[in-house]
């Protein structure tokens, strides 16, 4: 008798472990699909048409409409900026939003030049710590620098440098700005969240496949 009410128990727990590691199962399903759903709620910006071309400093661009930051500017032909807007894989999570200026040379300097020029003058003397790499310095705010940062890589002759501007609402990301020099008539200003200053050194890598496809620069 004794037996057969140990072989009823076991049998018992047995179920139970059983219903328990299915309803474990399908609970870890819901998770997973509602984890890959929330990651598809964000899709990378693909290169695809409909078009629209532009003439900027001599640079024949073909951007996706989708790119373009104000949709109703679709027409094509010559241009004084192209302002887009793109979802990119950096590694994270979710793709990440970069903004993309396209202006001539003369209206946007470099953030490489402006270091020397002008950021260089207006360092506050404490240092920021940050992005293994980089080194953060405040802005006087007395000089129109309110709240603002410079992160630059100190030992590249042609550094890494991006000025950033904490968020005017409590508990935003903090935005950057970098301008890079693509040819001799054409800048591109980028606009970023902060969080983006890790991935620094491959940062303009990951941008470039971008600049060809739009032809702001030719391929390597």
């Amino acid at each position: 008798m004794a037996g057969r009410e140990h072989a009823s128990l076991s049998a018992y727990n047995l179920a139970v472990i059983v219903l328990l590691s299915v309803l474990a199962g399908l609970a870890l399903a819901y998770l997973i699909d509602a984890v890959s759903v929330s990651r598809q709620a964000v899709p990378v910006s693909a290169y695809a048409p409909p078009f629209v071309d532009k003439n900027i400093a001599g640079a024949q661009l073909r951007v996706p409409q989708d790119w373009l930051r104000n949709q109703q500017t679709t027409s094509g032909g010559f241009a004084d900026q192209v302002d887009l807007i793109v979802d990119l894989e950096f590694g994270g999570e979710q793709p990440s939003t970069v903004g993309m200026l396209f202006t001539p040379h003369s209206r946007a300097q470099s953030s490489a030049y402006l270091l020397d020029k002008v950021y260089l003058h207006q360092f506050l003397p404490e240092q920021l710590s940050g992005p293994p790499g980089l080194i953060g310095k405040p802005l006087r705010q007395e000089n129109g620098f309110a709240a603002e940062t410079v992160w630059y890589d100190p030992l590249s002759p042609m550094p890494f440098v991006a000025k950033c501007q904490v968020a005017p609402i409590e508990g935003g990301a903090a935005q950057c700005m970098r301008t890079v020099r693509l040819t001799d008539g054409l800048s591109v200003t980028y606009t970023f969240a902060e969080t983006l200053l890790v991935d620094w050194p491959r940062f303009d890598e990951m941008l470039r496949p971008v600049l060809e496809q739009t032809g702001a620069i030719g391929p390597l």
